[in-house]
């Protein structure tokens, strides 16, 4: 697995994972052997000492990444209702500066976003995953491509459908995640339907 260690400053990643730390961020890490952030400091008991500290709050430069892959965030609705500034700092406006960072040194960026900005807009969470989406889109263009989805299914959680997006296996998501780069906005419907958004 590529780790810290492999890390110099100045080097080029092929790979970069946005928080390594998440569910869908340590199976994306783990399939591309990619190098991987997290926010969680050195003396956090629980941080991987291989994962590289980066925090979307402040403002300081991501290593340079061919593709970095953003599944950061405060995600939950309740979460984000209970502090929108730092919900907007994060969701919003720290990762819109850390990909634009990406793209101003050549690299591509993939956001994975959720249904919320299509199924429950009017709620902070949701209106902030719209926001980041159409950021994306109009200002980094051709090196951004977003991923809309439902539920991610993986061991211990309980998922249900979300209006049309069904309750997707992890497993199936990286894969969608993994194939050729496709700039644009994608829903993924299930695990044998996605599809692009005008």
């Amino acid at each position: 697995m590529a780790t810290l260690r492999h890390w110099e400053v100045g080097k080029l990643l092929k790979n970069l994972i946005v928080s390594g730390d998440s569910k869908i961020g340590g199976a994306l890490q783990k399939r591309l052997d990619a190098a991987a952030t997290t926010r969680r400091r050195e003396d956090d008991p629980t941080r991987n000492p291989d994962l590289i500290y980066f925090d979307l709050r402040s403002s300081a430069s991501l290593p340079e990444a061919q593709t970095t892959y953003f599944c950061s965030g405060i995600n939950g609705f309740m979460a984000c209702e209970q502090n929108a500034n730092e919900a907007h700092t994060i969701n919003v406006k720290g990762t819109v500066q850390a990909a634009s960072f990406q793209v101003q040194h050549g690299g591509r960026v993939i956001l994975l976003s959720s249904c919320a900005a299509e199924t429950h807009k009017g709620t902070i969470y949701g209106d902030f995953k719209f926001l980041t989406e159409q950021r994306f889109i109009s200002e980094f263009g051709d090196h951004a491509s977003v991923f809309r989805f439902g539920p991610v299914k993986f061991p211990g959680r309980n998922t249900y459908p979300n209006g049309i997006y069904q309750p997707i296996e992890i497993e199936d998501l990286i894969d969608v995640l993994t194939s050729p780069f496709v700039p644009g906005l994608h829903r993924i419907i299930s695990a044998n339907r996605w599809e692009d958004v005008a």
